[in-house]
């Protein structure tokens, strides 16, 4: 991140965050570009002098960094009692991980923290993704705010950044889609959140209150500081010259203007008289009452109706405290939730992984209410079977009973289905016949199956190059400057490092195989020789496919008039994504099983 230190001297993180320096320059800028409609300039660093901006940015911040956000995987499996649907937490991920530790300098929460403080207060929330060779997140690297813009670059939405370079110069960087994380509030266009004050483009829409706030908090204090008790005027019957003029307002302001001066006499000298003026308890009483009702005011911006949750309990009760707490996880945070959930659902996972991938707050600690009520609500739903005794004891931080007593679902034995009035219960089903046991598989079917059962395998392997491909493609086309002439060129390195990636990605599935075979009884010496030439021919063929696709596919949307090279590459990169390591996958395991069973069992019979 640029504004520490060490990353100055190391280039190992973000490219972005590592030519950065110092945060100086940033709230400078922040604090004097904001365009204004009138008067002071209104920023976000400004409006967080005010109580009520920072209690409700911090309030919705801290809470959001609370509960954990974790991604899961829908699971369906079949067995003897049909299909299940299941969700199975997913630790090892490189997209878990990340999440878990955003950066080397980061926690979970603390980055949370930070990116929704700047989606509550800026609207928008930017952190850029570094990922490894294979295309695999491994940090988040958060965007200030007020250097990111979004804009529209060959129908794909970019965040453009405003960086300083060490030697103090300006420039910008594009970050294309998969190297951002981009959160966004209310939109009317759909890609950037609405501005709350300035947001760097255009008036926000609570300027006008926040600005009139700061103008009645300076007002209080000269108020105050000029002395709120000498409201009047001074009468005199003759006329002074400058000098005695000079003097007398001097000593006035020195007897009268301060907290410390109040009720303090005045000697008034040169036949000056001091006549007082009415209406300071009526001007106390409605600054007061304005200051007050700014507060609703603003709050009201921020989606915080529950004031109580900013310190205002003039409208909480014993009896209602705990419905407003409720509600305010539920109308004002739950929104914040999901925003998260799906920007980084769509954001940080692949097209392939969104399938049945997803990222989900576990929101359950923040929605508890007393521990005996939390108690009895368990109890019903052990005893009507939907929570097991460990899965209850989950919920209260307490460990499963031992020996697995508590891992199977309850039942009452008093409850049964009703029957239909009028209908006797149909009568049990007569017993199957017993089925007919089928013949075992042979070594060359049994090593065939289980070669076959290394597909998803493969399709995971395949999936890290393909999106590193992709991707590499995208950069190639913006640094080609869209020119399909010299977009190849600018894909030679990527083609020159892809042969290596692939091999490191298939390898083990490739291995795993060949060890299959030679378990079940493959007699073959040259079964690892034949394993690593079908690895070199995946990885031509894969190679040599992708040339020419690019290069026909690109030549010809050229000459096409009523297309353009762009959006045909982005459809076919698109496709790639999500379809090509499951067709690879497919094909390439059944030319490999073929080939192996084949040499190790050459002398069996054929398969029935």
């Amino acid at each position: 991140m640029g504004w520490l230190d060490d990353m100055t001297e190391e280039r190992s993180g973000s490219d972005l965050f590592s030519t950065l320096r110092d945060p100086a320059p940033w709230l400078l800028d922040a604090m004097g570009a904001a365009p204004t409609t009138s008067g002071e300039p209104v920023s976000e660093e400004k409006a967080l002098r005010l109580s009520v901006v920072y209690g409700c940015v911090r309030l919705i911040a801290e809470t959001a960094s609370l509960p954990p956000l974790r991604l899961y995987r829908r699971e369906t499996t079949t067995d003897d009692e049909g299909r299940k649907s299941t969700r199975r937490h997913r630790v090892d991920s490189p997209e878990a991980r990340v999440i878990r530790q955003p950066n080397r300098f980061m926690t979970e929460a603390s980055f949370r923290e930070t990116l929704t403080a700047h989606l509550a207060l800026w609207r928008n929330a930017y952190a850029e993704i570094e990922r490894d060779r294979n295309g695999d997140p491994i940090n988040l690297w958060p965007v200030p705010p007020w250097r990111a813009q979004v804009e529209v670059v060959d129908g794909q939405k970019v965040v453009v950044v405003d960086v300083t370079a060490r030697d103090g110069s300006q420039e910008r960087r594009t970050l294309w889609p998969g190297d951002y994380l981009h959160l966004h509030a209310l939109s009317l266009d759909g890609l950037k959140g609405r501005p709350l004050l300035s947001g760097g483009w255009d008036d926000g829409d609570a300027r006008n209150s926040v600005g009139l706030s700061l103008a009645i908090e300076k007002d209080a204090a000269l108020y105050y500081r000029h002395g709120m008790k000498m409201q009047g005027y001074w009468v005199t019957e003759g006329s002074f010259d400058d000098d005695v003029r000079e003097k007398l307002e001097q000593e006035l302001r020195t007897l009268t203007q301060g907290l410390d001066n109040f009720h303090r006499t005045a000697l008034l000298e040169e036949g000056v008289e001091w006549k007082e003026m009415g209406g300071g308890a009526p001007v106390v009483e409605q600054l007061l009452a304005m200051r007050v009702f700014q507060v609703q005011d603003i709050a009201r911006f921020f989606g915080i109706t529950q004031l109580h949750k900013l310190g205002d309990l003039s409208r909480a009760t014993f009896s209602n405290i705990g419905e407003q707490r409720e509600e305010f996880y539920t109308d004002t945070m739950m929104v914040y939730f999901l925003r998260w959930e799906q920007f980084v659902g769509l954001q940080l996972l692949s097209p392939e992984q969104q399938r049945d991938h997803y990222y989900k707050f576990n929101t359950r600690a923040l929605l508890r209410g007393s521990f005996a009520d939390e108690l009895e609500s368990l109890r019903g739903s052990v005893v009507d079977g939907l929570l097991t005794l460990d899965e209850a004891r989950e919920l209260i931080d307490r460990d499963p009973y031992p020996n697995g007593i508590g891992a199977l679902p309850r039942f009452q034995l008093n409850t049964a289905s009703a029957e239909p009035t009028g209908q006797a219960a149909a009568a049990p089903p007569a017993p199957a016949p017993p089925a007919k046991p089928s013949p075992a598989p042979s070594p060359k079917q049994l090593a065939r199956q289980v070669i076959q059962a290394l597909r998803p395998s493969l399709q995971r392997s395949a999936e890290h190059f393909t999106r590193r491909e992709a991707r590499a493609a995208q950069r190639a086309w913006t640094r080609s400057k869209h020119d399909p002439a010299t977009f190849e060129t600018a894909m030679e390195r990527t083609w020159r490092e892809l042969p290596e990636a692939m091999r490191r990605e298939l390898q083990p599935t490739v291995e795993a195989a060949v060890a299959a075979v030679e378990a079940l009884g493959g007699g073959s010496d040259n079964l690892r020789a034949i394993a690593e030439e079908h690895l070199d021919d995946i990885v031509a063929r894969y190679l040599e496919h992708s040339r020419r696709e690019l290069a026909e596919g690109l030549a010809s949307a050229s000459q096409d008039g009523e297309s353009r090279p762009g959006q045909w590459l982005e459809a076919t990169l698109d496709h790639w994504q999500t379809h090509r390591a499951d067709e690879l996958a497919g094909e390439e395991i059944d030319q490999l099983a073929a080939r192996l069973v084949e040499a190790a069992f050459d002398g069996e019979e054929s398969d029935p």
